[in-house]
C-alpha cells in the first residue's frame, strides 16, 4: 500500500522493473493517504507501506527512502510564474490544499509554521482529495497550491504550470518505507523493499 503521490508518480516505473525481474509474482497496489497507509500496515492489512509524511505509530519501523520537495505552482500565465514571492504575498493568495490526513498537507503545514506563517493565516480556497485534482484546479485558475516535484513532470512538459519560489519557505520531506517492527520475512514484500 502506498500514499497517493508515491503510487501515482514514483512507483509505476519501479513496479514495472520488479515485475520484469519476478514474473511469477502477482503485484497488488492500493493507493491511500499517508494516515490510511500507516493504519493498513499497523493492522496487518499490508506487509509494507510507502508514505510521504510522518508515521505516528511506535509499533512500525520507518526507513527513509527518497527525498521530495513540495513546490508552489501557479498557472503558466500567472503574474508570479517563475518568480520569488514573500510569505505575506502567499498569505494574500487563494490557496488550494490537500485534505487532512494527507502527507503533503502535513508537510506544508509544518513548513509554514516553521516559517512563521501558520496555515490558519492562509486563505484556503479549497481542500482536494488528490494531487491530480489540485493540479487541475490550479490549471483552471481556481487558486495556487503545493505539489510534489515528482507530480509536476507532465504539467511542466505541457507548459500549463509554473513554479514559484517562496522566500524563507522550504517544504522538503522524506518518502519512507514502513513495516512492522521485528524480524523481516523472506517474502515478496521484503524483496520489493530491497528493490526500492
Amino acid at each position: 500500500v502506498a500514499s497517493t503521490t508515491i503510487a501515482q508518480y514514483v512507483l509505476p516505473r519501479l513496479l514495472a522493473e520488479f515485475a520484469r525481474q519476478h514474473q511469477d509474482v502477482r503485484l497488488e497496489l492500493e493507493s491511500a493517504n499517508t494516515q490510511r497507509v500507516v493504519e493498513a500496515v499497523a493492522n496487518g492489512e499490508a506487509p509494507i507501506g510507502l508514505i510521504e509524511g510522518p508515521a505516528h505509530k511506535q509499533e512500525l519501523a520507518v526507513e527513509r527512502w527518497l527525498e521530495d520537495e513540495l513546490m508552489l505552482v501557479v498557472p503558466i500565465d500567472h503574474e508570479w510564474a517563475g518568480k520569488e514571492i514573500t510569505l505575506s504575498a502567499l498569505a494574500s493568495a487563494k490557496l488550494l490544499v490537500r485534505e487532512r490526513g494527507s502527507g503533503t498537507r502535513e508537510v506544508i503545514e509544518q513548513a509554514l509554521k516553521r516559517a512563521g506563517a501558520p496555515i490558519h493565516r492562509m486563505q484556503i480556497a479549497m481542500e482536494l482529495g488528490s494531487t491530480e485534482a489540485l493540479l487541475a484546479c490550479v490549471e483552471a485558475g481556481l487558486g495556487i497550491g503545493f505539489a510534489s516535484r515528482f507530480a509536476l513532470e507532465r504539467q511542466r512538459a505541457l507548459g500549463t504550470l509554473a513554479i514559484v519560489k517562496v522566500k524563507g519557505l522550504r517544504a522538503a520531506r522524506e518518502f519512507s518505507v514502513v513495516h512492522p517492527r521485528g524480524p523481516k520475512t523472506n517474502g515478496v514484500a521484503t524483496a520489493f523493499a530491497a528493490h526500492l
